[in-house]
């Protein structure tokens, strides 16, 4: 086996994972923005149940342990909802907002599908986080592609070192 070759198959890893989570988040946060643009009209809806989940976490303040951990909560609900006499009942997906059994929320929904919709007080910390990822995925990905240059001119170079 070549010398160096064990950690240039650890960076091509590293570097397909990086793309794959920049695609994924993209694809993620324009689906977001896509159900929020044909989701025009609204109505009333209400949370008629809800699971719970806790995660164990580890602090860490600039990349350094504080000796500290803590516990974050995640909520998952089910959302009633009735447009033109139709009734809907909707999972929605996890999110660290709080809201009790019964709350009345506002679901905004698609005027020809109204099973496609959206709580936006539910979710409004997960646009955030999508909206901050987008932000990062256009960040990265020039960033990836530069390294993927470096390493191209890094083998090229070697390879003419080795014929001299």
């Amino acid at each position: 086996m070549r010398k160096g070759s064990a950690g240039s198959i650890v960076i091509k890893v590293l570097i397909i994972g990086v793309i794959f989570f920049c695609f994924l988040n993209t694809g993620l946060y324009l689906i977001s923005k896509y159900t929020e643009n044909i989701c025009t009209q609204q109505v009333q809806g209400i949370i008629t149940d809800f699971s719970v989940r806790t995660q164990e976490e580890t602090a860490v303040d600039n990349g350094i342990y504080s000796g500290e951990n803590y516990t974050r909560t995640f909520y998952k609900y089910i959302v009633n909802y009735e447009v033109d006499g139709k009734e809907f009942s909707a999972e929605e997906a996890e999110t660290e907002s709080g809201y009790s059994k019964g709350s009345a929320v506002t679901v905004f929904y698609n005027q020809e599908k109204p099973a496609v919709h959206y709580v936006k007080e539910i979710h409004k910390d997960s646009s955030t986080q999508l909206g901050s990822t987008a932000f990062i995925v256009f960040t990265l990905f020039p960033f990836v592609i530069i390294i993927l240059s470096f390493i191209g001119i890094a083998k090229r170079k070697k390879h003419i070192c080795e014929a001299c």
